[in-house]
């Protein structure tokens, strides 16, 4: 089925619009400016998979009452999408909403698009690679829990801004930003507030143009088990300041650094940055060419079994003080 008359559908009474149009994936367009959404509470994955659809027309829809929108249009293949009229004031669930549109060029949002409620954008823009401008200024994350993989592979971005997000509930920032591969600047980290986050492994994985990344007093990691792949990939990054990350519950490091062919200097204290509780050290430091010098003398490696290729290609790396170091459980080296 290629198109469908959904004109003459009286929806004023219905509060359930849930995979409405799910898989309809022969459906090449779709009118719904008529539709009366006046009393709709869950729209989840209304338009998902619908992969032919070229032109979606919503014409003046009433999401005022909407709490769902997961993966409301997921898949999609359309390169347009205006979004100016929705009222998104109390959505609870946006995860996955625009996830997989990878023909998507052109996201039209306004002052209306209120993310206050949202307790989850998880996957919320995953892989939308066509995508080269995207405001989320006004965005609020007040009650949310999860930013993991939100800008995953958005490969065309060049700019961020992430200003106006609170981030003191979320527990996962995971691959937020990974496979971004043009993104040069992301305004708004260094108030990042990550008290409460227990993951952010690969957050910056492949950000290859990213030259600074400015974490604040804030960013103190301190709840984070897993940190490996956390900053690989980042080719062009010069320095990193992690002087206020705690990472004492870290278990795996693995790959942290590696691929930053160009960093030359990280910080860090040695009180905070505490090892004591690491496994997995392999391939932190591969491939860091441009590195000259680190003081691992603070580093407790007691529990470390990996250390694999972790010094592997540092070819500028002059010294190493590893006095700290204990090779009792390691069997990979």
């Amino acid at each position: 089925m290629e198109s469908v008359d959904v004109s003459h559908f009286k929806t004023n009474k219905v509060i359930n619009m849930t995979e409405m149009f799910f898989g309809c994936r022969k459906l090449t367009s779709l009118d719904v400016r008529y539709f009366d959404t006046r009393k709709v509470i869950n729209m989840n994955s209304m338009f998902s998979r619908c992969s032919s659809l070229s032109s979606l027309e919503l014409g003046n829809f009433d999401t005022s009452n909407v709490k769902k929108m997961s993966e409301m249009f997921e898949g999609l293949s359309i390169a347009l999408l205006d979004l100016s009229n929705f009222d998104t004031a109390n959505v609870e669930d946006m995860s996955y909403m625009f996830s997989e549109m990878s023909e998507l060029i052109s996201l039209k949002l306004s002052s209306k698009f209120i993310t206050d409620k949202i307790q989850s954008m998880y996957k919320m823009f995953y892989n939308c690679k066509s995508l080269h401008e995207l405001d989320i200024s006004n965005f609020k994350t007040d009650n949310c829990q999860s930013l993991g993989e939100m800008f995953t592979y958005c490969e065309n971005i060049q700019y961020l801004d992430v200003s106006n997000f609170n981030t003191i509930n979320v527990k996962e920032m995971n691959s937020m930003f990974k496979g971004c591969l043009k993104l040069t600047s992301i305004n708004g980290l260094e108030y990042f507030d990550t008290n409460n986050v227990i993951d952010t492994s690969e957050m910056f994985r492949d950000c290859r143009e990213l030259i600074n990344i400015n974490l604040g007093e804030k960013f103190t990691v301190e709840k984070v088990s897993y940190f490996e792949n956390k900053f690989s990939g980042c080719y062009k990054l010069e320095k990193l300041d992690l002087t206020y990350f705690n990472t004492q519950e870290v278990i795996d490091m693995s790959s942290l650094f590696e691929d930053c062919y160009s960093l030359k200097e990280i910080k860090i204290d040695k009180n905070k940055f505490n090892t004591r509780e690491t496994q997995v050290m392999q391939k932190i430091f591969k491939n860091c060419y441009s590195l000259t010098s680190f003081d691992f003398s603070g580093f407790d490696t007691w529990y470390v079994f990996s250390m694999e290729e972790m010094f592997y290609s540092c070819i500028e790396l002059t010294s190493l003080n590893l006095s700290g170091f204990s090779g009792k459980n390691i069997f990979s080296t």
